[in-house]
């Protein structure tokens, strides 16, 4: 600036800070003194600025600073003289001065002021100086008498003023080692310096990191002294693979005349999957990169019947549930009714869009999109890796998953399901992977881990890789690159975050819902049957071609309704969908099964709880159970088919003892029937005697000898020829037990045993629990099961009495359902009610349906909520007009129970809700 005068130079030193300070354009203004002021009639202040185009704008104000003198009402003459100085030898020196006069200068008075402003503008000039205007003012100047009488006169008057000219700022961007390649979902930092190049008042700037018009990162405001430097670092990490232009730009905070042109750098950049060429083939892959959904890839599944979980959502095609927008997959779900059909299939993994003819019509309170591949995608084996953000708040269910695209092995979960990532959106840190596997429901079992955040985000914030690795035998969990779970076909291993470690588990079988067995924690299977089992077909059912499926569920019964908290709409978002294979292949493991059918195999009648336990009836064998013959050294015994106390042949043992043996049926490993003595149940079995008995005969059971308990049964057997029923109550075989005898590790289940010579005849031998039916509504409400109703806004439930079906009035319950809302008993304390389950008992009721179902119909049984299990009859009640009982084993709720649902603690022993408009009568409501 030396070529400027000292003594501006010094005074622009000080208003330099200033400008700093406030960040205003670099201009200067001068003004009259306080003296001058006061005798002048007239003022002008001047501003001039260089714009980005080289142009030189000269800014000005006129203003009347004395009352008497008003706007001046002609153009005014405005002389502008430029002053360029330069140094030479210490001392300053004019180089270059120039003056200009314009004529009749526009003026546009300020309204409600004594002000008018203008302004000159100067082109292709770089200029850096001081600029002096001087105006020629024509006014009038009006004075009031005495008596009240206007005088006015033209008056001319000069003003003059000066500014400097500064030159609009610039900042110049480097970057220290530009990248010019990245890894793929890796951060990339770059440090990027700024100097400001021009300008005297230093400028302010943020640095922007883009890819097209993707914003990677930016800097905060960062201030520049004059000719000052600043360093900031970017990070970026990027989830498309290939070259790139990468663009770094400085932008202007502050100042509407930042120079922005040429302050940017364009970096080619190559970003590189690390899993390719590392033994990784990408072989499918959606990056979302068009205007629409790539139907080619993926179908929308069009329904409204709730998913099997009582959810509320209608999954839609519609372009408000489901749009692709900026290289992004958006599934939104929508609060506000839907309706459409049911589209309530049997199999509820083989959703079809095609509509049964006279399909009813259902209404859901929510919409949503679920998508899927199946048929279009198919996979068996590979990294599964989906980029998403997801939705939050109480009732939203976001899944990414994976079904069997045939069943091979069954239905539902025989063929198996693989859940990448669920999340409930009341717990927004906290995601879950999960198999799903075993027998048809509700046969069925799952297993898997969560993963919980731990620095205070929730996977609504920001976008999360979530990735399965699926080999033959083995599936692995990641997210963001962490691998927190594996499952094989033979074991399990979790994320343990204490000591940051995958670790084998050992657990029971019996600590996952609906697996029912004691053992080792073993890994997963295909068949209504155990690990242990021959046929429980490894690694089935997971080496068969999967499809994806990505949605949005509202309400269910694992998240719950949406509350007055859910903010509609929400959304899942997805970045990509990828599928890589290994390059050198994969080979199926052996199976490892016996043959024969994976869904019938053997029951294992450990934790047995569906009924009598037949050990040998009706001339069968018991499933699980072989028959055995004992004899000691000198003692014999024979062992032939008779016919049964009907008569029936080959449906009896005829047994002859002589010394002493035994006839038994034993288990192949111990088995734990507890529940049939906590049940307060007998071994019953029916006897003829053939000859009479010489001396005791002794019935028992046993845990592996010596480990027994006898009975002694020898008067309780009928006459000669006589048939006769004879009940042992469990009880006393737990009271004569000796040698650590426990029911929860049983070998046999029946030994009939004898020292002398007797003959008899057996049939009929089996476990049972009598019970009274539980009456909960017959007639009338049971006091003990007081009745109630419950409806989520806007649902509405309306209940009158009615006639059953023998037309006995004030039997039944007419009920009308209107959207979310249910009819139920409950007791004020929880019951133990599991002899009803040993039992083999069902839950039974008489119902005739007024009006079909708009949405599905669940029966469900509470242990205190959200402690519960729930049953879809939806199409058992289907028919209109028609008495019919709806009858359900208990052990179907077992197995379907959540929430460490159990028997011995119900306090609701039926719950019949509906999701949609339903209207029936309802009588005879029990268990038996």
């Amino acid at each position: 600036m030396n070529h400027i005068p000292r003594f501006l130079r010094n005074f622009f030193s000080v208003l330099s800070i200033f400008s700093l300070v406030i960040f205003s354009p670099a201009i200067l203004t001068a003004s009259d003194d306080e003296t001058e002021a006061s005798t002048k009639p007239y003022s002008l202040s001047v501003q001039a600025l260089q714009n980005v185009e080289g142009v030189t704008e000269v800014q000005f104000t006129v203003n009347a600073d004395r009352d008497e003198f008003s706007v001046p009402t002609l153009a005014p003459q405005i002389q502008i003289k430029y002053f360029e100085w330069e140094t030479k030898k210490k001392k300053e020196k004019l180089k270059r001065q120039w003056t200009e006069t314009f004529e009749n200068v526009t003026l546009t008075p300020v309204p409600n002021t004594r002000t008018a402003t203008g302004s000159l503008e100067f082109t292709n000039m770089e200029i850096e100086g001081v600029i002096e205007a001087k105006a020629k003012i024509e006014g009038i100047k009006t004075r009031t008498k005495n008596n009240g009488e206007v005088k006015t006169k033209t008056v001319v008057k000069t003003a003059k003023n000066g500014a400097v000219v500064w030159p609009r700022p610039d900042v110049e961007l480097s970057i220290e080692n530009p990248p010019t390649q990245a890894v793929l979902g890796s951060p990339v930092t770059l440090n990027v310096r700024l100097k400001e190049t021009k300008g005297y008042l230093g400028t302010s700037a943020s640095v922007v990191l883009k890819l097209g018009s993707q914003v990677l990162d930016s800097s905060e405001e960062i201030t520049l002294l004059p000719n000052g430097e600043a360093v900031v670092s970017l990070s970026a990490t990027v989830y498309d693979a290939g070259f790139q232009q990468w663009v770094v730009e400085a932008t202007d905070l502050g100042s509407e005349d930042f120079d922005e042109n040429n302050n940017s750098i364009v970096m080619q950049v190559e970003v590189v999957d690390p899993l390719l060429g590392q033994g990784w083939n990408m072989i499918w892959q959606d990056e979302f990169a068009g205007n629409s959904i790539d139907l080619t890839k993926w179908e929308h599944e069009i329904t409204g019947w709730g998913g099997g979980n009582a959810e509320l959502e209608y999954y839609t095609d519609r372009s408000e549930n489901s749009f692709v927008q900026e290289g992004k997959l958006h599934l939104v779900a929508i609060e506000g009714d839907f309706s459409g059909p049911l589209n309530s299939p049997i199999d509820p993994t083989n959703i079809s869009n095609e509509l049964d003819p006279g399909e009813s019509v259902v209404t859901q309170p929510y919409s949503s999109a679920r998508l899927r591949t199946k048929g279009k995608a198919d996979f068996k084996y590979g990294r599964m890796e989906v980029r998403a953000k997801l939705p939050t708040g109480q009732g939203l269910w976001p899944a990414i998953w994976m079904l069997p695209t045939d069943n091979i092995y069954g239905n539902w979960a025989a063929s198996g399901e693989i859940d990448i990532m669920e999340m409930v959106g009341h717990e927004p840190d906290i995601v879950h992977g999960t198999l799903h596997f075993g027998g048809e429901w509700p046969n069925n079992t799952s297993r898997g881990n969560e993963y919980h955040l731990t620095d205070g985000t929730t996977f609504n914030d920001d976008f999360h890789t979530f990735a399965v690795e699926w080999e033959p035998g083995e599936i692995r969990w990641y997210i963001d690159g962490l691998h927190f779970q594996t499952q094989t076909h033979e074991l399990i291993y979790l994320w343990n975050p204490v000591t940051q470690q995958l670790e084998q588990v050992e657990q029971d079988y019996a600590s996952f819902s609906g697996s029912g067995v004691v053992g080792p924690y073993r890994g997963w299977f295909s068949g209504n049957c155990e690990p242990e089992e021959a046929t429980a077909f490894y690694p089935a059912p997971f080496d068969q071609d999967f499809h994806f499926l990505l949605n949005v569920a509202v309400g269910g019964a694992w998240p719950g309704p949406p509350d007055e908290t859910t903010v509609f709409p929400q959304e899942m978002v997805v970045d990509y969908v990828r599928v890589y294979q290994r390059s050198e292949g994969y080979v199926d493991l052996a199976d490892n099964s016996a043959g024969g059918d994976p869904t019938s195999c053997s029951p294992d009648n450990s934790g047995n709880t569906g009924g009598p336990l037949n050990v040998y009836v009706d001339g069968a064998v018991g499933d699980g159970w072989t028959l055995g013959v004992w004899e000691a050294v000198g003692g014999n015994m024979s062992v032939t088919d008779a016919e049964d106390s009907a008569g029936n042949t080959a449906k009896a043992k005829q047994v002859s003892y002589s010394g002493s043996a035994a006839l038994f049926f034993f288990a192949e490993s111990p088995q734990d029937l507890s529940p049939y003595l906590n049940a307060g149940g007998s071994l019953k079995f029916d006897v003829k005697t053939v000859s009479t008995a010489q001396g005791p005969v002794t019935l028992r059971i046993d845990c592996g000898w010596p480990c027994r308990s006898d009975i002694d049964i020898t008067n309780d057997l009928p006459a000669v020829g006589e048939w006769k029923e004879i009940s042992v109550p469990l009880q006393a075989f737990q009271d004569a037990g000796i040698e650590g005898f426990t029911f929860t590790e049983l070998m046999t289940a029946f030994v009939l045993a004898a020292d002398h010579p007797v003959e008899l005849v057996v049939a009929n031998i089996r476990w049972e629990v009598d019970v009274e039916p539980l009456t909960i509504f017959v007639d009338q409400v049971n006091a003990q099961w007081p009745f109630y109703t419950w409806e989520l806004e806007p649902g509405f439930i309306a209940v009158s009495d009615a006639a059953n079906a023998e037309g006995v009035p004030g039997t039944a319950l007419q009920v009308s359902y209107s959207g979310l809302s249910q009819i139920y008993f409950q007791s004020a304390e929880g019951q133990d009610l599991s002899a009803y389950l040993t039992a083999g008992a069902s839950l039974k009721f008489d119902i005739q349906v007024v009006s079909a179902s708009q949405g599905s119909v669940t029966a469900r049984i509470d242990c205190g909520w959200p402690c519960r299990s729930e049953v879809d009859i939806t199409s058992q009640v289907s028919t209109v007009g028609e008495w019919q009982e709806v009858s359900i084993p208990l052990h179907q709720f077992e197995s379907a129970g959540i929430e460490g649902f159990t028997f011995t603690n119900v306090n609701t022993p039926l719950v019949l809700l509906s999701s949609g408009s339903f209207e029936a009568v309802v009588a005879n409501v029990r268990w038996e």
